[in-house]
């Protein structure tokens, strides 16, 4: 499909550009260090390093974690009842990748620093496919599970404690394709153990290094899928605020003030809720059959229910956090779109050519940066869909790679996302008729050249 070939080679130019300059403050800049050989799951599969969550620790210590803060922002057209892009919030997540053994610590270090609770985490993939294992147990499964004890070794330095544990599982409407389990993670204070011992734990906890753990994601043999992507905004603390990027906690966040780093205080003790679901009927690499999508449905309206806002990121991962997770992200923030009703008049505006992007006088709208639109290294992390041209599907999935690379990674993905929309659209708008026909005015843009559900 040539616009799903069109954003890999955007991505090659990004990867490219980040070979060719040293600097750290570029915009594609890669992660360095050994750190990412320990925490990565795949070689290939890396936030850009300047648009990554960084943890809250002190100076000298480990910030780093395989996720990417994800802000999708509102059509400019105006919705069904009149509101604008500015009355509008964006959808907000974090893409993560599947957490391995060493850096499960960093996980719910993250969740506790950049989440409020309730909070939400959705799991695209089981903790093992086949005899591989896709991501690690990182939650207790059930409640008779003992709880989870997270920096036991204090990694961290400055004595952050918590626990984890299930209280329970919870019935959905999709039945088994859902696991929805209600964990409570408890904070500790600071120098505490858990309730166990008030003697603060003092070893260090260097990450093991298991050089089998070093892998390539394998569908990157195909295409360079893999690697990541950055932004030009420097060292976001709380990645998200209200649509821009803070170093302060969020006023509305549940956190201690007398911590500096966002998290309890001597002698407190903070519990919160995370939901966590886990969809069980989405393989690696490819996409839910057409019967399970009630159930995929279902689980994107239960996710967004038991989130405490939409100010308040959702988790999401799958293994590397790029495939099944972009599928997931932007497929949600275009039924989104639909719903809200701007794609009402889309076909009229697809006849209507956008105009000539200042920086590209071919109106490719493709820059020297190898983003859309020409925007510079330090430019907005996502370029408006007018700059995009008429493809409303390839403008949001190449937002998503610029802010973190290889989001949608497989062909079959991309075109799921365009099977998927044009049928909610031609449901929605039903004069183009709901029996499998055409229909002489369904835009260009919505037909399919394959199938993409496969067997």
């Amino acid at each position: 499909m040539a616009k799903f070939h069109e954003l890999t080679w955007l991505e090659r130019s990004r990867l490219s550009q980040a070979a060719n300059n040293p600097s750290p403050d570029f915009r594609w800049a890669r992660p360095q260090g050994q750190h990412t050989r320990k925490l990565d799951r795949y070689a290939n599969i890396q936030p850009w390093d300047n648009h990554r969550i960084k943890l809250q620790v002190p100076d000298g210590h480990m910030d780093y974690i395989n996720a990417s803060p994800i802000i999708l922002t509102p059509s400019s057209h105006p919705t069904s009842d009149g509101r604008t892009a500015e009355t509008r919030e964006p959808d907000r997540y974090i893409a993560m990748q599947g957490p391995k053994k060493q850096s499960l610590d960093h996980t719910w270090r993250m969740i506790v620093e950049q989440l409020e609770s309730p909070a939400v985490i959705v799991m695209l993939t089981e903790t093992h496919e086949g005899y591989v294992e896709k991501c690690f147990p990182y939650f207790p499964r059930t409640k008779d599970d003992a709880p989870l004890e997270i920096n036991e070794r204090d990694e961290f330095g400055d004595g952050f404690r918590a626990t984890v544990r299930c209280e329970g599982i919870e019935e959905t409407p999709a039945g088994d394709a859902i696991e929805l389990r209600k964990l409570v993670i408890r904070v500790h204070s600071r120098g505490g153990n858990g309730g166990q011992n008030d003697s603060p734990v003092s070893t260090p906890s260097p990450i093991d290094n298991h050089p089998n753990d070093e892998m390539r994601s394998p569908f990157t043999d195909k295409e360079d899928a893999g690697l990541p992507s950055a932004l030009a905004e420097a060292e976001p603390r709380r990645a998200f605020d209200h649509g821009s990027f803070d170093s302060s906690p969020s006023p509305s966040s549940p956190r201690s003030s007398g911590d500096h780093n966002g998290l309890v205080g001597e002698n407190e003790v903070e519990e919160r809720v995370v939901w966590h679901f886990l969809y069980k009927k989405w393989p690696d690499f490819g996409v839910p059959k057409q019967a399970d999508l009630e159930s995929f449905f279902t689980l994107m309206r239960l996710s967004r229910e038991k989130n405490a806002g939409p100010h308040n990121p959702r988790i999401v991962h799958c293994s590397a956090g790029v495939g099944r997770s972009g599928t997931f992200i932007a497929l949600e923030h275009l039924i989104r779109e639909l719903d809200a009703g701007v794609l009402e008049h889309y076909d009229e505006r697809l006849a209507t050519p956008p105009p000539l992007s200042a920086h590209s006088p071919s109106g490719s709208g493709t820059g020297n940066d190898g983003s859309s639109g020409g925007r510079s290294g330090n430019s907005s992390p996502a370029t408006t869909k007018e700059e995009e041209g008429e493809d409303l599907i390839f403008s949001v999935v190449n937002q998503l790679r610029e802010q973190r690379g290889s989001m949608v990674q497989a062909e079959v993905q991309y075109l799921f996302i365009y099977m998927v929309m044009r049928k909610l659209w031609r449901d929605k708008y039903s004069k183009y008729g709901t029996d499998g026909d055409e229909g002489q005015g369904e835009p260009a843009a919505k037909r399919l050249e394959v199938d993409p559900f496969v067997a």
